[in-house]
């Protein structure tokens, strides 16, 4: 899901994207040179703390949390019980609602569990975007799934819609509806296609 969704990613949206993928704290991530290999846009694998530049992925290493905490994209030891994530889709979600409010977007993509869906809740309240992978195109949709039903999800796509639509949402943040009804017709084609 994450691969599908940054090659579709447009080149210049003046926007920073953190990638925080669940893995193995035990394993060696890969994770930055796949995407790498899917996009021009820069990728970046944190290890220091640093001020996210524009056009730029951001990849958080296994067993670390990533938060932002004063303007810079920060390491932070795991929360929580040690089955708990890592890294922690909510609290870099959290952090995100108190540093950035309304300028910032929320993504849940395919994974199992409920992770993401308190962060999600945090960035609506702050004012900002919230999208979830359309759970028909999860290989897992626990984690789109659980965001969806908070009740505080504003558009439902798949990855490689949410890419190639990112510019929209970013330019026009409080005008969701034509990308609403958008994804809807959308959704009403791939069952169609499911069913063919």
């Amino acid at each position: 899901a994450a691969t599908q969704l940054v090659k579709n990613l447009p080149e210049k949206v003046n926007a920073a994207y953190v990638v925080a993928q669940h893995m193995s704290p035990t394993h060696k991530s890969l994770l930055w040179s796949l995407i790498g290999r899917e996009t021009e846009l820069p990728v970046v694998e944190l290890g220091q703390d640093v001020r996210p530049q524009p056009d730029t992925i951001y990849i958080a290493p296994p067993n670390f949390d990533v938060v932002l905490d004063e303007g810079l994209l920060s390491l932070r030891d795991p929360s929580g019980h040690p089955g708990t994530p890592k890294p922690l889709a909510d609290r870099l979600f959290k952090s995100l609602a108190e540093e950035c409010g309304e300028r910032c977007v929320g993504i849940v993509l395919s994974g199992t569990g409920s992770d993401g869906a308190y962060g999600i809740r945090a960035i609506r309240e702050a004012g900002g975007i919230t999208i979830a992978q359309e759970t028909s195109t999860a290989k897992y949709d626990g984690m789109p799934s659980s965001a969806i039903h908070t009740g505080c999800i504003d558009l439902t796509m798949t990855p490689a819609m949410m890419g190639q639509q990112m510019a929209r949402i970013l330019n026009h943040p409080r005008d969701l509806s034509d990308l609403q009804n958008f994804a809807s017709n959308s959704r009403k084609l791939l069952d169609l296609y499911h069913f063919l």
